[in-house]
């Protein structure tokens, strides 16, 4: 291993090297936003809403999704209108009151906030991965490219895998990144504490 850094490297690879690298005298600003909601997620991107248990994240994040579905603003916040896959891998019924509350409250027609209520195996299972795709190749015939994907909880995605582990997190981490890569929608895992 300490003998790659003293390993000549083939002209690709160096030129591969250098299109990743970026000096100061090159960096440009950026001051346009390419906000998903805007000062909390970014198009594209990956996110983790992280806290305790029984604090609410869930409530959280499912308003947020519901904003960004809907296309309106969560709180002062703008989002970009978009097609939301909620993941609630623990399943329970209390998304359904969740669902309903949100529709109460904001009274959009039409909402593209598609919810799974089952366990899904993001981390050793090709079928549950091929039932990922499945779904969302059907939320985008209907509505157009999805914007976001909520994966609740991280734990549940999983799936017998240990949390602590940076073997198994590393695996989820490379999942999350080939879904935004492929699907283009921001990934946001909800994390528990303990």
């Amino acid at each position: 291993p300490s003998e790659v850094l003293t390993t000549p490297v083939t002209h690709q690879l160096q030129a591969q090297a250098h299109s990743t690298l970026l000096y100061p005298s090159q960096a440009q600003p950026i001051l346009s936003s390419n906000y998903l909601v805007k000062r909390w997620l970014d198009k594209q991107g990956t996110s983790v809403i992280y806290g305790e248990s029984n604090i609410g994240k869930s409530f959280f994040v499912s308003e947020m999704a519901y904003c960004v579905a809907a296309g309106i603003p969560w709180y002062q916040y703008r989002t970009q209108q978009g097609p939301v896959l909620y993941l609630a891998l623990e399943g329970g019924l209390g998304m359904n009151n969740r669902l309903y509350a949100l529709q109460q409250k904001y009274q959009c027609k039409d909402v593209p906030l598609a919810v799974r209520r089952a366990p899904l195996d993001m981390l050793n299972s090709e079928k549950d991965l091929q039932i990922l795709a499945a779904m969302i190749q059907e939320i985008e015939a209907q509505y157009g490219k999805l914007a976001l994907i909520v994966v609740d909880t991280l734990s549940r995605a999983l799936a017998g895998g240990d949390e602590n582990s940076s073997t198994d997190l590393g695996r989820l981490v490379k999942v999350s990144d080939a879904i935004v890569d492929q699907s283009g929608a921001h990934v946001c895992l909800v994390h528990h504490s303990g």
